[in-house]
């Protein structure tokens, strides 16, 4: 996603996936909502902008970590915003949104270390290999 200002009301559109997200205050709290056509709207989070020492989030940090149900977990990921939009690498998956146009392609296991050096800045011993958990079926 985009960086979308903490201003009551201010909306923009994904043109990746069709969507618009828009702030919403109600007093302290503030509510981040979906907006999908043809005009149905779910709230995705709700905050406040109280500062936060980084112990506040030790709890969420460990389930994120830990919790094999957790998405997190369940794949390598890594994403930084670039000018006009994106770059991810989702396991073996490049995919580059810019300017509402997406690309993607597939990235070897000899490529994996290049793709991480070259767009995000990591490097990684040699001996580190992309191992794709396996994911629970949620039927």
């Amino acid at each position: 996603m985009f960086p979308l200002p903490p201003v009551d009301g201010h909306a923009a559109f994904q043109p990746e996936t069709g969507a618009s997200y828009r702030h919403v205050q109600h007093g302290d709290e503030w509510r981040l909502e979906l907006r999908t056509p043809p005009g149905s709207r779910t709230v995705e989070a709700i905050f406040d902008r109280a500062p936060r020492m980084l112990a506040h989030f030790g709890g969420r940090n460990a389930t994120f970590s830990s919790d094999s149900d957790c998405w997190f977990v369940q794949q390598a990921i890594c994403t930084k915003n670039i000018p006009g939009g994106r770059i991810t690498l989702a396991n073996r998956q490049l995919i580059m949104t810019q300017h509402g146009e997406r690309t993607g392609r597939e990235v070897t296991d000899a490529g994996w270390h290049e793709v991480l050096r070259d767009r995000f800045g990591i490097v990684l011993d040699a001996s580190v290999r992309l191992e794709i958990p396996v994911t629970r079926s949620h039927s």
